[in-house]
């Protein structure tokens, strides 16, 4: 039984870091890093990055990125206590003695929901950043990006989108 607790406390410790450690990469901007000091581009972005836009255009949509991801790191940072305080009633549950399995089961439930509504949140505002670029394009650079981000799909390993799996 306590080899049980050892295993399961150790696994939602490592939960815990790679949560964090995902937020703080998302809070940065990306999902991850790709070569020496260069930012994960989502495939739209790097669509965009391609086309000859208007200096105002681009400063535009920079300024769009930056405010998202500074609200990225904003929720990250709320939501860091939140976690945290999820994790810790969940030890306290796993640790009871006796063990409670409804207050287990509940402090389980709570981590999921979440986490669940973190990544929620982290996908509609993405939706929100995508559409708000794409409002500022000419009919023209939108064709282009509509190639381009075919191509970058089928590159970047997304799911269900033909992409590396």
């Amino acid at each position: 039984m306590k080899r049980n607790k050892m295993l399961t406390i150790t696994a939602v410790i490592a939960a815990l870091l790679l949560t964090i450690g995902a937020g703080f990469s998302i809070a940065k901007g990306g999902l991850g890093m790709h070569g020496l000091g260069m930012m994960h581009r989502a495939p739209l972005l790097k669509c965009i990055d391609k086309l000859n836009l208007s200096a105002e255009t681009k400063n535009a949509i920079n300024t769009l990125v930056q405010k998202n991801r500074e609200s990225n790191k904003q929720s990250w940072e709320s939501n860091q206590a939140t976690m945290k305080t999820l994790f810790t009633n969940y030890a306290k549950a796993l640790t009871a003695s006796p063990l409670d399995q409804s207050a287990l089961t509940a402090a389980q439930n709570a981590i999921i929901t979440q986490m669940q509504a973190n990544v929620q949140a982290g996908i509609q505002s993405r939706f929100a950043l995508n559409s708000s670029i794409v409002e500022m394009l000419t009919p023209e650079e939108l064709a282009t990006v509509d190639t381009c981000f075919e191509n970058e799909i089928q590159h970047s390993g997304i799911p269900g989108m033909g992409g590396a799996q």
